[in-house]
């Protein structure tokens, strides 16, 4: 049942595609960042922020245990993501353009974030581009 669940997710993610998205992260008690997704229907695990993501919420985040942003799928003034490889199953890997100093050392390639595929559940598929900008 679950696995239903999941499915009508990415389908309606899919086929509901906006051009701006508001989504909020926080980080929990084990220290660890996770995407807030009411009504995930799999592991909690599966929203947890890793290799690159977690390091820019970590930079976004100013002290708090708590991120909103905004992704817009088009270029505007802000932090930007440039998709460089997806994978249906296996997540996306993105260019970070904007953000003082960024270089995430997990990375394949430096300055280099991943996307799980619990994007496309909140998104709906791996855009080329994104921008990102932090919401108050």
């Amino acid at each position: 049942m679950k696995y239903l669940k999941w499915l009508f997710i990415l389908i309606k993610a899919a086929i509901l595609r906006k051009a701006t998205y508001n989504v909020s992260f926080t980080k929990e008690a084990d220290n660890r960042w996770y995407v807030d997704f009411p009504n995930w229907p799999l592991s909690h695990a599966n929203l947890e922020m890793v290799a690159g993501a977690d390091d820019l919420l970590d930079i976004l985040n100013n002290g708090t245990d708590h991120v909103h942003i905004e992704v817009t799928l088009k270029k505007t003034k802000g932090i930007h993501l440039t998709k460089v490889h997806s994978a249906l199953t296996k997540g996306a890997f993105y260019t970070v353009d904007g953000v003082r100093g960024w270089e995430n050392p997990d990375a394949i390639r430096r300055k280099q974030l991943w996307l799980c595929p619990v994007t496309l559940a909140v998104l709906g598929h791996y855009p080329k581009h994104m921008t990102i900008t932090k919401l108050l």
